[in-house]
């Protein structure tokens, strides 16, 4: 129980960053497709073959779910620099009809095109999600999202799951059950 609330807190505070000086966790052990040892902790069952039905915008979600809802989101994998916690099954979900990312502001050449850190830190808040996906006991997955179904900076997400009771006005966590990959 104290990991799983270490990992809520983590999540929490790595949702609310924009961008920073810092790199924020490394990725860099992530692999890049579904292939490989991190990968496979996550159950094949959780890649999802079809979008599913009734999916709603993350600000939509965050500002009428509660513990426990079962919900069903769709946004962005980014919203910050470093979208992706390094060895664990979680990212940030970000909101594409609320936050714009640096790729699309002319003219901005930002290192990471997927990040939203040029808006306002209360709009990144309200509209971004922890997706996580945990085992049986509700402890996050030691694997990467990062990779698993080719999910990577800028995918398109659908997500179905549940909003974890550690959820609050500052963290909007989800745990997933099915993960859909719009677009890669």
């Amino acid at each position: 129980m104290k990991m799983k609330l270490t990992l809520a807190a983590a999540a929490a505070a790595f949702a609310l960053a924009a961008c920073s000086d810092s790199q924020g966790p490394d990725a860099s052990a992530s692999p890049d497709s579904g292939s490989g040892s991190g990968a496979s902790a996550i159950p094949d069952a959780v890649l999802l073959t079809a979008a599913p039905d009734g999916a709603v915008d993350v600000a939509v979600a965050k500002a009428g779910a509660k513990a426990g809802d079962k919900v069903v989101v769709k946004g962005f994998v980014g919203a910050r620099e470093e979208p992706f916690v390094a060895g664990r099954a979680m990212l940030v979900l970000g909101d594409s009809t609320k936050l714009t990312t640096c790729d699309k502001r002319p003219g901005d050449t930002c290192e990471t095109p997927w990040d939203a850190c040029c808006d306002d830190l209360d709009v990144v808040k309200a509209s971004t999600a922890t997706i996580q996906v945990t085992d049986a006991s509700g402890n996050v997955l030691k694997a990467p999202l990062k990779g698993f179904g080719k999910i990577k900076e800028q995918s398109d997400l659908v997500v179905v799951g549940t909003v974890d009771a550690a959820s609050d006005e500052g963290a909007f966590i989800i745990n997933a059950e099915g993960i859909y990959v719009a677009k890669p």
